[in-house]
């Protein structure tokens, strides 16, 4: 059943746009709710994510051409392919992460993939059951679920509660060129580690004594410890001694707190710089140092190759997503985080 206004292989332009906005819509709703944790621009992102849905609706509507004889079941069989990774990406990845792990037991790693994968399966069942009444409505199903992962990407535009916060990250990087050069007379090196606690710390040390011996000239600060839960309140609390306050930051918000602690007089950054020091920086993960060359000395301009890193990291966290657990390995996806990459190759 056609829609009236619509042309005679609407249905073949519709079902393919609804399997491109399947993989595209996500990516643009994970970078619109994580803004903050990327380099792109919402420009580059919207037209990544367009450039994604056009590729895959087209190579789906060159598919569907070719097999139009068979139209009624391969339709039927490409929409339960959506609908299979709609569910997999908002239902499946919350509930069936965990039996992957070793500690669960075999039994129960069984019977839980077998639920995974039955979940997954049922849309293939069901289409293939109903492929003439799926056919004959291939327009009016694929135009509500174009429609809903259309709303879905930009819906992150009209949350106004959202914070859409400016951090230095988004101008500059960080290099490892000279990440281990070091000065013939005095040098500090100081790790901060927000989520070990003192006692894993020395657990650590008498298990692997290599680590202990690298370490041996390094002072273990038992006490030094944060209040605040996460690492991008953690980090430069404890660089600083001032914690985040969010009554008192509510106006500029965490972007504007990271800048002020890092050049505060009491920040380590500010206080190595006035003993003539050289200070560096090199943070795992994004939002816990500003990189603003008055703060580290080995701060340096964004480059394309890190617009890349970005984009292939927002690529992985999404698609990620779309892949069941064991399977992760076969397509070499992976989770992941949007962790800092440097402007030049790591030395080893």
């Amino acid at each position: 059943m056609k829609l009236a206004f619509l042309p005679e292989k609407a249905d073949i332009f519709l079902l393919s746009l609804t399997v491109g906005a399947v993989f595209a819509a996500p990516v643009m709703n994970i970078y619109l709710t994580n803004k903050s944790a990327f380099i792109l621009s919402t420009p580059a992102a919207a037209a990544i994510c367009f450039a994604i849905m056009a590729v895959i609706s087209a190579a789906v509507a060159g598919l569907l051409l070719v097999l139009r004889p068979y139209k009624s079941g391969v339709a039927a069989l490409v929409l339960a392919f959506s609908v299979s990774m709609l569910l997999q990406f908002h239902f499946a990845e919350n509930y069936f992460r965990d039996y992957t792990d070793p500690a669960i037991g075999v039994s129960d790693r069984i019977i839980m993939f077998s639920a995974h994968f039955f979940l997954l399966a049922v849309p293939f069942f069901a289409a293939w059951k109903l492929r003439k009444i799926v056919s004959a409505n291939i327009c009016r199903i694929s135009s509500v679920l174009l429609f809903a992962q259309l709303a879905y990407a930009v819906l992150p535009l009209f949350d106004r509660s959202a914070r859409q916060e400016q951090y230095d990250y988004q101008e500059y990087c960080f290099s490892e060129q000279d990440k281990f050069t070091f000065g013939s007379k005095k040098n500090v090196i100081l790790l901060v580690v927000d989520s070990m606690g003192v006692d894993i710390a020395r657990e650590l040390l008498e298990k692997y004594p290599e680590v202990a011996s690298a370490l041996a000239d390094f002072t273990m600060y038992d006490n030094y410890t944060s209040d605040l839960p996460r690492t991008m309140y953690a980090v430069p609390a404890m660089l600083s001694g001032i914690p985040y306050d969010s009554d008192e930051n509510d106006d500029d918000g965490h972007s504007k707190y990271l800048e002020r602690v890092c050049r505060d007089k009491n920040s380590l950054f500010s206080g190595l710089k006035r003993h003539g020091f050289r200070v560096e920086g090199y943070p795992f993960i994004l939002q816990t140092i500003s990189y603003a060359p008055d703060v580290i000395d080995n701060s340096t301009e964004v480059t394309r190759e890190v617009h890349k890193a970005s984009f292939r990291k927002l690529l992985e966290i999404t698609f990620s997503r779309m892949v069941m657990v064991p399977l992760r390995k076969l397509f070499r996806t992976k989770e992941t985080l949007p962790f800092v990459v440097p402007s030049e190759k790591q030395h080893r």
